[in-house]
């Protein structure tokens, strides 16, 4: 599958989060994978997520696209190879 990295939003004042990249995936559009970074440890991509405070308070996470390992491998290759540059 083609996969076209389109943007890498950088944010700052977010803690881990460095930026939300869009990609094209042949002719899907895709918006908000995550680059995460740590001080002094190599940045890694999240999928998207929803994010919601259940009825304990605790914060909750949900994936918003399931990709298969070989795909998801290539995309996140792809986008860390754009932050990079």
């Amino acid at each position: 599958m083609n996969i076209e990295v389109l943007e890498i939003k950088k944010v700052s004042n977010a803690g881990k989060l460095r930026a939300f990249a869009k990609l094209k995936l042949g002719e899907i559009i895709c918006c908000d994978f995550r680059v995460i970074q740590q001080e002094g440890q190599k940045a890694w991509v999240s999928v998207p997520q929803l994010g919601w405070t259940g009825t304990d308070g605790k914060v909750r996470y949900k994936n918003m696209v399931e990709l298969p390992e070989k795909l998801k491998s290539e995309v996140f290759k792809a986008i860390l190879a754009a932050w990079n540059n």
